[in-house]
């Protein structure tokens, strides 16, 4: 092997060391983050409001007229909540603009959870109407659909 070669070796594994303490990093917050998911819900403001509702949204499907008037009233408790979950677009002044890749995974996994709920849901279903909810962009929703397929979520 030659001086070179053995040079290009260490620069390499420099490399992949830096690249694997950086990764690290996001795997570290996307494992905390899975661990605190939604504990807001078990406050009192929002417990006692979703506990109320909650037999009654999982018969409906998502965005249907019934769905949308549970929703209205359970709206406190679902302000509340999306202020301080930062995997909620509300949680931002800008939106979705505000978030970062984190945010967007976790917010993915918390759309493609719900849409178990009910039968007939489905995150492909579901991703259309988030697409118009949030102004998201076509690139964004090409990369969010390209997740799930990429993880057998879609």
């Amino acid at each position: 092997m030659t001086d070179n070669e053995i040079r290009s070796i260490e620069l390499v594994l420099q490399h992949k060391e830096s690249i694997a303490k950086y990764m690290a990093k996001f795997a570290a917050e996307l494992s905390y983050r899975s661990a605190i998911h939604d504990v807001s819900k078990f406050k009192k403001e929002e417990l006692e409001v979703y506990a109320e509702f909650i037999d009654e949204m999982n018969k409906h499907p998502f965005n249907s007229p019934e769905e949308k008037e549970l929703r209205e009233k359970y709206q406190t408790a679902s302000i509340v909540h999306k202020k301080l979950n930062r995997h909620h677009p509300e949680h931002f002044e800008n939106g979705m603009e505000g978030m970062n890749l984190i945010d967007l995974i976790e917010m993915l996994c918390d759309w493609r959870s719900a849409s178990e709920r009910s039968a007939g849901d489905s995150i492909r279903k579901g991703l259309p109407i988030m697409k118009d909810k949030y102004n998201i962009s076509p690139q964004l929703l090409k990369i969010l659909e390209n997740t799930l397929k990429d993880f057998n979520l879609f």
